[in-house]
């Protein structure tokens, strides 16, 4: 009996771990994608015609507002409350996500 409110406080402590861990993978899930696709748009702009960097920058760039939008529900999830800017540029990015790919991934 005296140690439930010790394994209620270990509980909280790992349900906050497990919550951290989840916004710092989509963090870096996020920024993953940025990279990939600043990487192909430098290449573009810098005059590099090769067909497959035309072929995947499309798909980098729907992975960064697929990214994007995980993050940003998961923040939701954890209690942010966005201003409503974020809230319509995320419906705009999931009809987007949805006409390119068929449905957005949470």
């Amino acid at each position: 009996m005296a140690l439930c409110p010790l394994l209620q406080l270990a509980d909280a402590a790992n349900m906050k771990h497990d919550r951290d861990q989840e916004l710092l993978s989509r963090f870096w899930e996020f920024h993953a994608a940025l990279v990939r696709r600043d990487g192909l748009e430098d290449r573009i702009r810098a005059g590099d015609l090769d067909p497959s960097l035309l072929e995947r920058s499309l798909p980098a760039a729907e992975a960064v507002i697929a990214a994007r939008s995980r993050m940003y529900r998961c923040l939701m999830r954890q209690g942010w409350s966005p201003p409503p800017s974020i809230v319509q540029d995320l419906a705009y990015d999931d009809t987007v996500l949805s006409q390119w790919s068929g449905a957005v991934q949470d």
